[in-house]
């Protein structure tokens, strides 16, 4: 049966299902306990999904788990002993006859390693992967297994992005009779389909969205770095990275350093946005890309601490939305001592442009909190500077805003963030424009 995605379709594709058990909470009497079962809930979404004939059609019929999936789950949530949620998740995915093709090399034989995004509804991301930009760790420390600080003159990561690469790097998973990491997993493969002078060589890519988009491109750099990588077996002529709407991970220096070793490639000149590898692919209208950049920094109003998503309807605590609140308002100060400890933050971007969803705006002004227009253009988003807070009914100061307005930026967020990539990525939305208002 002929799949009817293509192959950065399907990766996307891949990349969703990663999710399935996120927002999930479940009680148990461990953090590992939960995490065997969340794992085995996780696999269970990701086999039916394989299975099922509709998705089939789109995909192919030979896809696979071959490691994974395997859920880390950080702590018990806030307030509880036992109740718990999924902190961080990944699965290697593999077809044997699903076909890759990156600059002249058309490889046949692909694994996808897929991580997933943040979890509404665990603090830990929050906290400690999505608003933690802190002093950066310098990416060949990140190798070496230390966390030493680096300078605007080499690559540097987030904390943020440090925290999460180790927790994927800690996960394991029973392959066969044995309990492997990733990287163990990736070395064992057969040298004959994987190795550089292999005939018949097959492609690994390693695919996220949101905060997935940020761990999965350094993830892949860190497996193929050409100084110090994490495993041997795979190389750049055959490692892939696939990012969709992901934050900045580091500074200006380490994107130039990932570009200089996974290069973006599109297919042609006349390639959808999407149709990139290694570069992320980002909505211009969505906030999360848009996070640690130059213009974050230099247009985020003083005020975000009154970033209007309501947490509460997640689920948390109000002990919980204070200290997620906190950090978001923190984040403008964050990001701007990353800056001055490490230079700019660098996004992963294809100087061509591909991977620009929505191309017709800059950075600063898809902001939806700090253009009028914007605003205008898509719906009812707040705009916290002066007396244009009031188009929700509250002003600067005030603690109760208006919930229908509330709820619509909530709305507006996750839908920029989330939907519109699918319609945009998978054609049900016009790629010129992909702007629709939920209010």
């Amino acid at each position: 049966m002929a799949q009817t995605l293509d192959a950065w379709q399907t990766t996307f594709f891949l990349s969703v299902l990663s999710n399935a058990v996120s927002s999930t909470t479940i009680t148990a009497s461990s953090a590992a306990q939960a995490e065997q079962i969340l794992s085995t809930n996780l696999s269970t979404a990701v086999n039916a999904a394989f299975a099922d004939q509709a998705v089939q059609q789109l995909i192919g019929t030979d896809w696979s788990v071959v490691w994974g999936p395997s859920v880390y789950v950080a702590a018990p949530e806030t307030g509880t002993t036992e109740q718990f949620t999924a902190t961080n998740a990944m699965y290697v995915a593999y077809s044997p006859t699903a076909t890759q093709t990156v600059g002249s090399t058309t490889f046949t034989g692909r694994y996808v390693v897929a991580i997933a995004g943040t979890n509404g509804t665990s603090l830990f991301d929050w906290l400690q992967e999505d608003f933690d930009p802190g002093n950066g760790v310098a990416w060949e420390s990140f190798l070496a297994g230390s966390n030493e600080a680096g300078s605007s003159s080499v690559p540097v990561l987030t904390d943020g992005t440090f925290t999460g690469l180790n927790i994927l790097l800690g996960m394991k998973a029973q392959v066969g009779s044995t309990s492997q990491g990733l990287v163990d997993f990736l070395s064992s493969l057969p040298t004959s389909v994987v190795a550089n002078n292999a005939t018949n060589k097959q492609s690994l890519t390693v695919t996220g969205h949101s905060l997935g988009g940020a761990l999965a491109p350094t993830l892949a750099l860190a497996l193929v770095d050409s100084t110090n990588p994490l495993q041997t077996q795979w190389t750049a002529s055959n490692t892939i990275s696939y990012p969709t709407a992901g934050p900045t991970p580091g500074n200006q220096a380490l994107a130039n350093y990932y570009l200089s070793i996974l290069v973006p490639n599109t297919p042609t000149s006349n390639a959808q946005p999407w149709q990139v590898w290694n570069a992320v692919v980002w909505n211009k209208y969505d906030v999360v890309p848009n996070a640690w950049t130059v213009q974050y920094v230099t247009a985020a109003p003083p005020n975000l601490s009154l970033f209007p998503v309501d947490f509460t309807l997640a689920g948390y605590s109000a002990s919980d939305v204070l200290a997620v609140t906190t950090a978001v308002g923190a984040a403008a100060t964050l990001g701007s001592n990353f800056v001055k400890a490490n230079g700019p933050f660098g996004h992963l971007l294809a100087a061509n442009g591909s991977g620009m969803l929505n191309n017709g705006v800059t950075a600063k002004n898809a902001f939806g909190w700090g253009n009028p227009g914007y605003a205008a253009l898509i719906g009812r988003i707040p705009v916290l500077n002066g007396t244009q807070a009031t188009e929700l009914g509250f002003s600067l100061t005030s603690t109760a805003p208006n919930f229908a307005g509330f709820l619509n930026w909530e709305e507006q967020i996750l839908y920029q963030h989330v939907s519109a990539y699918f319609g945009l990525i998978f054609n049900t939305l016009p790629v010129t424009t992909g702007v629709v208002s939920l209010g």
